[in-house]
């Protein structure tokens, strides 16, 4: 295990009815299923080709989906089907394939695919966060982001409408960077940090601080004291092999 070291004010008290929701080590979040099974509402931001997270949510509770990402669309399948081909990867190359048929089939009825980036107000291809919460949020909705670094322009007006969110899975990159604010959103959020986990397709700095973390919030989990210590049984490593991160907090 590769040692990774956060801030004291990051310690949280243990979520007692945690589920790992979407794939196996990329692309899952550990959440509470009480806020999952609370939500009147997904709010989905960055699925590139891996919907996994919206597709188990919705097995344990049904609701409307809104999933907001630009880059997903037809050409991203073809182009790794083509990639893969030329690589003479064939079994790699048809799978893309069958990926892009699927995706077709989970983006129908109530499942809305948004082919538009959340974080500016730019019009086109982008919405602010503001806009999206004005436009489709529900009065339980919950969160999952993974905008690859547009997440600082989303916090503002998550606080300002947190009275509408059942949970909350987001993944804050350059964290050595942005932990200051990251502290910062933790204390003003009125939901409870109940997971941390470092994802190790990034690096750690020196000091030992991941670049990369997926934090969890929750509404409706039932919580203790109990000392928690990461990886715990549900975590995954990011990338399958390499080693996942031991989260320490700082004395």
């Amino acid at each position: 295990m590769i040692i990774a070291k956060l801030p004291r004010s990051l310690i949280h008290s243990k979520g007692l009815d945690l589920v790992r929701v979407g794939s196996d080590n990329d692309g899952g979040y550990v959440v509470s299923k009480s806020d999952i099974l609370n939500s009147e509402m997904l709010l989905s931001f960055g699925i590139e080709t891996n919907w996994s997270f919206e597709e188990d949510f919705l097995k344990l509770k049904p609701v409307p989906l809104h999933a907001f990402d630009a880059s997903t669309k037809k050409g991203l399948f073809f182009r790794h089907v083509r990639k893969e081909f030329l690589d003479l990867k064939f079994r790699k190359s048809y799978e893309y394939y069958v990926k892009y048929l699927k995706y077709k089939k989970f983006f129908t009825g109530s499942n809305h695919h948004e082919k538009r980036f959340v974080g500016l107000d730019s019009g086109g291809l982008h919405i602010s966060m503001d806009n999206v919460f004005s436009e489709f949020c529900a009065d339980k909705s919950f969160v999952k982001m993974d905008i690859e670094g547009s997440e600082y322009r989303c916090l503002d007006s998550i606080i300002k409408n947190q009275k509408k969110l059942s949970g909350l899975a987001i993944e804050f990159h350059d964290v050595d960077v942005h932990i200051e604010k990251i502290v910062k959103f933790k204390e003003s959020f009125e939901l409870n940090l109940i997971h941390i986990h470092a994802n190790n397709y990034a690096p750690a700095t020196k000091s030992g601080m991941p670049t990369v973390l997926e934090l969890t919030f929750s509404r409706y989990a039932k919580t203790n004291d109990e000392a928690v210590l990461y990886p715990e049984a549900l975590d995954q490593p990011n990338r399958e092999k390499r080693e996942d991160f031991l989260i320490t907090f700082a004395s």
